[in-house]
């Protein structure tokens, strides 16, 4: 999967390389979340927990603190239905949850 492919799979919500979105990273670009905001999502973060929950708020980085896209978690088996906050620089991969079609259910 080339540069270009990989930023077109990213913003149309389609799962990409952790390699690839770490290669975004260095080159300074902003891993946007934005296509993911009220969906439910599988997320693995830089420790490798993995997380399947709802994007319950989305954060743009000039509303951020660390001038970063975020997102916050719900319905997670490690947090239930309190919010759970990722930044985009926790953020190994992330993709839709193929097994959830309701907006609201999750794990």
């Amino acid at each position: 999967m080339t540069l270009e492919e990989a930023k077109k799979a990213y913003k149309e919500g389609r799962p990409i390389n952790s390699f690839i979105l770490e290669s975004l990273k260095l080159r300074g670009e902003k891993m946007d979340l934005r296509p993911y905001f009220g969906k439910n999502v599988i997320v693995t973060d830089v420790d490798n927990i993995i997380y399947k929950g709802f994007v319950a708020v989305g954060t743009i980085p000039g509303d951020s603190d660390d001038n970063c896209y975020e997102i916050d978690l719900i319905g997670t088996k490690q947090y239930g239905d309190s919010y759970f906050t990722l930044t985009e620089y926790e953020i190994k991969s992330i993709e839709l949850d193929p097994d959830k079609e309701d907006l609201r259910k999750s794990e």
